[in-house]
């Protein structure tokens, strides 16, 4: 089965991915970005805080609803509800929120005023890898762990490069961030397993999965799987190898927050290679990862 992909370049999706990089501390190569939209990042983070709203969580849902939702005040509204729940949304909340939400776009516009422009340049080398090399890699990898694990369809988002290659899997969503890089940023590590690596997460919140792992962990413990997964695919195709160095430098390369790299790497290696020989369920593989990474 081929995953239909739609392809979307978003001024508010690349403008909301910023300003949870910012937030959350990230080093943002994009330095004229970053400055601009320093001050509205804060005071939004700074709202959530007086409102007592999951940050995190917050976050998390804008960044993903902004790509598909351009009127603020229903953005506002409708990532409180995903937040808190309906019966705990307050519609002044929502308008502060709003606010905030048009002072970013703001601030981001001044910075990048032609980014559409500009991702649908940075896009034709990714479709074009994607489409040479992507539906044969997401084949091996269901070979390799299960045949419901890759989707019929996703959203593949892309977003302005302020990490200098990095993405988010929107499981809910079934969508992706991905920072729309003109250049592979590790030449061992072609753009387009990125992009297989974060499209074989979305499935994962699914019962037959993840019905054993607490659902906030369940990103963690997709993210993890499937980066040896993505590379034993890649190696079968001979793009790639499995090892402990090119499961590090993927790691760095596609900003996985890990703090103690040579151990993560073994881990996950020691991890893929049991299930691999006891040809075990993904899905028991996947929860003793989960309990792995505590």
């Amino acid at each position: 089965m081929q995953t239909d992909l739609r392809w979307l370049a978003s001024m508010s999706g690349s403008c909301f991915y910023a300003a949870r990089a910012i937030i959350r501390g990230e080093s943002i190569i994009h330095r004229q970005l970053a400055e601009a939209m320093r001050m509205p990042a804060h005071r939004l983070a700074a709202e959530l805080q007086m409102n007592k709203i999951d940050r995190e969580r917050f976050l998390e849902h804008v960044s993903a609803l902004a790509c598909n939702i351009e009127n603020n005040d229903q953005l506002a509204e409708t990532t409180l509800i995903k937040t808190l729940g309906k019966n705990n949304t307050d519609i002044h909340v929502a308008h502060a929120l709003s606010g905030r939400f048009a002072d970013l776009e703001s601030a981001f516009h001044q910075a990048c005023p032609t980014v559409i422009d500009e991702l649908a340049v940075r896009a034709e080398p990714l479709q074009n890898q994607w489409e040479a090399h992507g539906p044969g890699l997401l084949h091996v990898l269901a070979q390799m762990t299960h045949a419901s694990l890759i989707p019929e369809r996703a959203d593949v988002v892309l977003v302005i490069p302020i990490l200098g290659g990095g993405g988010v899997a929107d499981l809910p969503y079934n969508s992706v961030r991905m920072e729309a890089v003109l250049a592979d940023p590790v030449a061992e590590l072609p753009e387009y397993l990125r992009l297989a690596w974060l499209i074989s997460q979305l499935n994962l919140d699914i019962p037959v999965f993840c019905e054993r792992i607490p659902g906030r962990r369940v990103p963690r413990a997709a993210a993890f799987a499937m980066l040896p997964a993505v590379l034993a695919a890649a190696e079968e195709m001979g793009v790639a190898k499995l090892d402990q160095a090119t499961v590090e430098r993927a790691l760095v390369a596609w900003h996985v927050e890990w703090t103690m790299l040579p151990e993560i790497a073994q881990m996950l290696l020691n991890w893929w290679n049991t299930y691999r020989a006891k040809r075990s369920r993904f899905s028991l593989a996947l929860t003793a990862l989960d309990r792995m990474l505590d």
